[in-house]
């Protein structure tokens, strides 16, 4: 029997194409839903709203806004890198109760803060009113002495003129009536006198303490709500 070489060749190598078509076709509906890697699918904490555990990773953070835990109360869940994940009954209570802590803490802060710079405030005030009555006493005393005809210190009449203009002019024209006498040198009310310094009354109380939150996050588990902790002003774990 004769057989056509040309024919054959051609008729497997047709046999072919179609095989290798049937078996790419088949591996595609076998990964079809299958994660490609690197795809977005298979990328953790990029979906949002997924259902059932989620893959988060050992995590630890602070919650310092109470308006924050009020609006995952109400929509009983939590974001977390974009990932949306149920909270539990038990994980709604702590994080009521952490919140009502929360306010109380900052509460109780803010008073302890008010008080302290009230203090403050009412010690430099008490100060300022205690320079203010000597300076006046001073004043009244060069000015009595001006008047009088004594010889004071060139700073004490400069500090009565600063002080009171008028005064130290009442004081210079009643001396003019003592010009005949002896006068009698007085020593200064001022050689003394240190640099008054007032200082910040908010520099000098303690900075308020701050609050948050602490919640964790195991692999899949549900968030578990802690304590009420304080952290360091300006930081969030």
């Amino acid at each position: 029997m004769d057989i056509n070489v040309t024919k054959t060749a051609e008729f497997f190598s047709t046999q072919n194409r179609q095989n290798t078509g049937k078996a790419q076709s088949r591996q595609k509906q076998e990964n079809a839903g299958k994660p490609v890697p690197g795809s977005k699918r298979q990328t953790v904490g990029k979906t949002k709203d997924r259902q059932g555990p989620i893959a988060v990773g050992n995590r630890r953070f602070i919650i310092t806004d109470s308006s924050d835990i009020g609006e995952m109360l109400s929509s009983g869940r939590m974001e977390v890198d974009g990932v949306s994940i149920e909270l539990s009954e038990e994980a709604k209570l702590a994080l009521e109760e952490a919140r009502e802590k929360l306010i109380a803490e900052r509460t109780a802060e803010l008073e302890r803060y008010t008080a302290e710079f009230n203090g403050y405030v009412a010690k430099q005030q008490g100060e300022a009113y205690e320079d203010m009555a000597e300076d006046m006493a001073k004043a009244l005393e060069t000015a009595r002495r001006i008047a009088n005809g004594d010889i004071v210190p060139a700073k004490d009449e400069q500090k009565l003129l600063e002080y009171d203009a008028e005064l130290y002019k009442m004081a210079k024209n009643a001396a003019m009536l003592h010009e005949m006498e002896e006068r009698r040198k007085q020593k200064s009310l001022y050689e003394n006198e240190e640099e008054r310094e007032y200082t910040d009354p908010e520099e000098e109380t303690t900075p308020m303490q701050e609050f948050g939150v602490a919640v964790e996050l195991s692999a899949v588990d549900a968030p578990v709500v802690g304590d009420v902790v304080e952290i360091e002003p300006g930081t969030v774990e």
